[in-house]
């Protein structure tokens, strides 16, 4: 079922905190499968330079 909930890019509902946390639970149940090498790619692609995730995924975050 999780596999069917993974976006386009690899990632799960557009933050890396649901994808990390989709990730655990593909390693679990399907580890070395195309959706957890998906996941997996998604979060190293979505690393900044500092080593860090951010939670927004664009670059300005209205939160008026």
């Amino acid at each position: 079922r999780l596999e069917t909930m993974q976006g386009e890019d690899g990632g799960f509902c557009h933050n890396p905190l649901s994808t990390a946390i989709a990730l655990l639970a593909l390693s679990a149940g399907a580890l070395d499968s195309p959706a957890w090498t998906r996941c997996f790619e998604h979060l190293l692609d979505a690393q900044q330079p500092d080593g860090t995730w951010r939670f927004c995924t664009c670059d300005n975050w209205d939160t008026r």
